[in-house]
C-alpha cells in the first residue's frame, strides 16, 4: 500500500512530466527558450517544473499574456505598416509631450 509520501512523489513526477510535455508543445516559446526551459526542468527537476509552471504555463494556460512571440503577425489587406508606425509615433508624441 502506498504511503502519503509516495502519493506526493507520484504527483510531483506526473506534474514534472506534464510540464516537460507542455514545454515541448508550447507554440509561444521559440526553440531557444524551449531548450533553456527543458534544461532547467531536467537539471532542477521538480523545482524547475515549478518555475516553468509559475512563469510560463499560467500565462499561456489562463491567457494572461504571452511571454515570447515566435511569429510576427502577417499584414492583412489594407494594412500599411508605415501608416501604423506614423500613428503610433503621433500617439506617443501626444502622450509624452503634453504640456
Amino acid at each position: 500500500m502506498l504511503k502519503p509520501f509516495d502519493y506526493a512523489i507520484l504527483f510531483l513526477f506526473i506534474f514534472w512530466i506534464g510540464m516537460l510535455i507542455d514545454c515541448l508543445l508550447n507554440k509561444q516559446l521559440n526553440s531557444k527558450y524551449k531548450l533553456l526551459w527543458m534544461l532547467v526542468m531536467l537539471l532542477a527537476s521538480f523545482f524547475g517544473a515549478g518555475l516553468y509552471f509559475l512563469i510560463v504555463f499560467t500565462r499561456h494556460f489562463f491567457k494572461i499574456g504571452h511571454l515570447f512571440k515566435t511569429e510576427r503577425p502577417q499584414p492583412h489587406d489594407g494594412y500599411d505598416e508605415s501608416q501604423e508606425r506614423l500613428r503610433r509615433a503621433e500617439y506617443l508624441e501626444k502622450t509624452l509631450y503634453q504640456e
